[in-house]
């Protein structure tokens, strides 16, 4: 890859946040963060857009974003390290332990997203936690796609986003975690995938009990088949 910055997914999704307009991820990211002030490390804070949010809520927030354009912004909010996380340089650079590290979108982007995960445990609080969200490759619209097209044409967003470089699925995201000495203390679908769904609200509308009904079993028993993007919160087992 001539210059991986080009490809890294931080430096193409540039928004600015609005607190009362967060799409469901934020949300439910920033409810597990909680309201007490933490230190937090946020791996590819592109233009500072979601650090600013947190550090306007009395978070510490320091970054680390590949993109110089991206990071020159950021720096106006927060302090960030310009550098690829995989490089052991950037690494030392992180000479502190934080409360809560994010991998919003992160590891699916990563050469070696394993050794990665377990060298930043240095960078964890004793009783710190790392926050991750990942699209999962075994969703429904994925194997839709390849059962009845055969098709696995990357992307410019989502799932198949032409700049991923690893692809996870329930299984093997968890496998990533618990191998390289985490522990798994929270798990949702953040976004979903469900088939037939789109005929169902069709039939019944965008509202119907049934189709919060279809949804929750599908949810709870076929997890891998419906979910389109996973978040966890991990910590250290035994506390290292």
């Amino acid at each position: 890859m001539k210059n991986r910055e080009t490809f890294y997914v931080c430096c193409r999704y540039d928004k600015s946040l609005d607190e009362k307009k967060l799409n469901k991820e934020y949300i439910m990211v920033l409810k597990m963060i909680g309201e007490n002030p933490q230190k937090i490390l946020e791996i590819g804070c592109h233009t500072g857009y979601f650090s600013k949010l947190l550090k306007n809520k009395g978070h510490e927030v320091i970054g680390v974003e590949i993109d110089k354009n991206a990071a020159a912004v950021a720096s106006k909010f927060i302090s960030v390290i310009i550098g690829d996380v995989e490089n052991e340089e950037i690494l030392n650079q992180l000479n502190k332990k934080f409360d809560v590290i994010l991998l919003m979108h992160i590891l699916e982007h990563l050469v070696d997203p394993w050794s990665f995960i377990k060298k930043i445990k240095k960078n964890l609080a004793p009783k710190g936690y790392i926050i991750v969200t990942i699209p999962n490759i075994a969703a429904w619209k994925i194997r839709k796609k390849l059962f009845f097209k055969g098709d696995f044409s990357y992307e410019e967003y989502g799932i198949l986003d032409r700049s991923h470089l690893r692809f996870f699925n329930l299984k093997t995201i968890k496998e990533l975690f618990v191998k390289n000495g985490y522990k798994i203390i929270e798990f949702k679908i953040v976004d979903y995938s469900i088939p037939f769904e789109g005929k169902l609200r069709l039939l019944f509308g965008e509202n119907s009990s049934l189709i919060n009904f279809y949804r929750k079993i599908w949810s709870q028993l076929f997890p891998n088949l419906v979910g389109s993007v996973f978040l966890f919160k991990v910590i250290m087992q035994n506390g290292k």
